[in-house]
């Protein structure tokens, strides 16, 4: 077992103070059968209520409301970590992964999509993800269908 500490802080500076509406933050990693959270505090700027669940990926989120206007947002965390699995030998690149560039099997591709930079992405099987910074709208379509 291994004992971690996770420090994290985010500071934004406004010339005049600014109304904040609700934000989302991950501060916390996914605890799971070799990840157990020992300690974790949190301190935020401007003063904000903080209501925590979870995402359909087991994530905690924290939703920041905030009571009051001000001209510095300030997001701090700090978080000991017991990892009690890290043997690399096990975390074993897939087969299809070893050569570069590779191409994502078709089911892992929803999940990928938010986080690879792309406006057009075609992928071998025919499905095509198209995305834009002026629309959140997102299309797929096959030649198969």
């Amino acid at each position: 077992m291994k004992r971690i500490r996770i420090i994290h802080k985010t500071e934004y500076f406004y010339r005049q103070p600014v109304t904040f509406g609700p934000h989302r933050a991950l501060m916390r990693p996914r605890e799971g059968h070799d990840v157990h959270i020992v300690r974790g505090a949190v301190d935020i700027e401007p003063k904000a209520e903080i209501r925590w669940l979870r995402d359909n990926y087991d994530n905690a989120i924290a939703i920041l409301t905030f009571a009051e206007p001000s001209d510095t947002l300030r997001v701090a965390s700090e978080v000991d970590v017991d990892l009690y699995y890290d043997d690399p030998i096990e975390w074993r690149i897939a087969p299809f992964a070893r050569s570069f560039p590779f191409q994502y099997p078709p089911e892992e591709h929803i999940d990928l999509f938010q986080a690879i930079p792309m406006t057009i992405r075609r992928f071998s099987d025919g499905c095509t993800i198209s995305t834009g910074r002026a629309s959140s709208s997102i299309r797929w379509t096959s030649s198969t269908i």
